[in-house]
């Protein structure tokens, strides 16, 4: 059987990368907690990294804009990891489809953010980004589903600049105890 485009990715991939800001840093060297997360993104709670350095960059310098008005001495920062043993055994990974759409709109606008609870049962999530408009994330992809716009039509309106982003959530705290820093980078 062959591998899927983003199976090929996640199976290359020796470094992740997390872009965070200089008043994180010290936080992140003592330990991830994969609760302490943003709610309602693409792939639920967890703790996110991407395969791609520039990525972590844009990451690192979108949380520093918007930390600047509170504290400006911030900078931005990408932190190197490598994961001991992480399979695909224990990684959803995700392609461009229905799935993956479906998954990502459940998660993004249907997730109770009180309870702070996953609504899947997967360790670790790895996929395609989703354009962080949720308004027009909800009204396209709620046309998808009712065949209203194609696959391509979809893809082009909330992949568009971010088709080649990549990203893995880790969701389960056993894995993040795993990462191993091997990198810290003052951009």
């Amino acid at each position: 059987m062959e591998e899927s485009n983003f199976t090929k990715r996640f199976n290359k991939v020796t470094l992740w990368y997390h872009g965070t800001t200089s008043t994180q840093v010290s936080s992140l060297k003592k330990g991830i907690n994969v609760y302490h997360s943003k709610r309602n993104c693409d792939f639920g709670i967890g703790f996110y990294v991407t395969s791609k350095p520039d990525q972590a960059i844009k990451w690192a310098s979108r949380k520093t804009r918007d930390e600047r008005p509170f504290n400006p001495k911030v900078g931005p920062v990408v932190l190197s990891y490598q994961i001991q043993e992480l399979s695909v055994i224990e990684t959803k990974i995700f392609e461009i489809d229905k799935e993956y759409f479906r998954f990502v709109y459940q998660n993004r606008l249907k997730l109770n953010v009180k309870r702070g609870t996953n609504i899947h049962t997967f360790l670790a999530v790895f996929g395609p980004v989703l354009d962080g408009q949720i308004t027009l994330s909800q009204e396209v992809l709620e046309d998808y589903f009712e065949e209203v716009i194609s696959l391509k039509d979809v893809v082009d309106i909330l992949l568009g600049k971010y088709q080649d982003d990549t990203q893995l959530c880790i969701c389960d705290q056993g894995i993040a105890d795993r990462l191993i820093l091997v990198k810290e980078e003052v951009i």
